[in-house]
């Protein structure tokens, strides 16, 4: 085996924003858990809820949760 040495990046902005990135999903996924275990526990600051038109949360974290993007198109239909 070689032993890698990884090089810091010089733009570190990036490692910050990918940071940034994984706190954001991890925070819909725990409000996105909190509203399967109780639906009246997603507030009006969050924008529409889980499976309706409109939701601010990211696709994929919805699907993790096994709920639907209504705003995703049926593939049947294309």
């Amino acid at each position: 085996m070689y032993a890698v040495e990884i090089m810091p990046k010089r733009n570190s902005g990036s490692v910050r924003r990918r940071h940034k990135v994984q706190a954001v999903r991890e925070a819909w996924r725990s409000v996105v858990a909190d509203w399967q275990r109780d639906v009246a526990s997603w507030g009006e600051e969050l924008g529409p809820a889980p499976g309706t038109i409109g939701c601010l949360c990211p696709p994929d974290v919805l699907a993790e949760f096994g709920v639907g993007d209504p705003g995703a198109k049926d593939p049947a239909l294309v």
